[in-house]
């Protein structure tokens, strides 16, 4: 089963060729000041935005469903 949780817009042909792009990029995505990739049932990477303006990846992997696993590792 395939749940989309969210649907992104873009210019066509955009491409990340910058860092500058990717910094536009993640501001177009940020919608409660977070992002979550779930790439599948034992990892996930969260990028969030803090309140200066500035990005952090985490990573979480193992049992997902886990409410004992931690949090995740910044990347």
């Amino acid at each position: 089963m395939i749940t989309v949780s969210a649907v992104l817009r873009y210019l066509q042909f955009f491409k990340i060729t910058s860092y500058g792009d990717c910094l536009d990029f993640l501001d177009s995505v940020m919608g409660e000041g977070y992002v979550k990739i779930e790439i599948d049932s034992h990892h996930l990477l969260t990028i969030e935005k803090d309140a200066n303006g500035e990005y952090r990846a985490l990573e979480k992997f193992g049992n997902l469903s886990d409410p004992f696993n931690p949090g995740g590792t910044v990347l």
